[in-house]
C-alpha cells in the first residue's frame, strides 16, 4: 500500500536545521514544506530547501 508524504513544517533554523530537517528529509514518508523563522534573513541565509520562495514568512514585531 503506496502512502503519500506527510508534509511536516520546521520552526527554527537552530536545532530544526541541524537535526530536524536532515532526518525529516530522509525518512520516506515525510516532506518539509515549511520553515519558518522570525528573522527572515536566517532563513533566507539557511541551505536549500529551506531558502526556496514561499517558504518563510517574516513575523509581525
Amino acid at each position: 500500500m503506496a502512502h503519500s508524504p506527510i508534509g511536516v513544517a520546521v520552526v527554527g533554523t537552530g536545532f530544526g536545521q541541524k537535526i530536524h530537517i536532515p532526518g525529516l528529509q530522509i525518512h520516506p514518508r515525510t516532506e518539509v514544506v515549511a520553515v519558518y523563522h522570525r528573522n527572515l534573513e536566517r532563513v533566507e541565509r539557511s541551505p536549500k530547501p529551506m531558502a526556496s520562495p514561499g517558504r518563510a514568512k517574516r513575523s509581525k514585531k
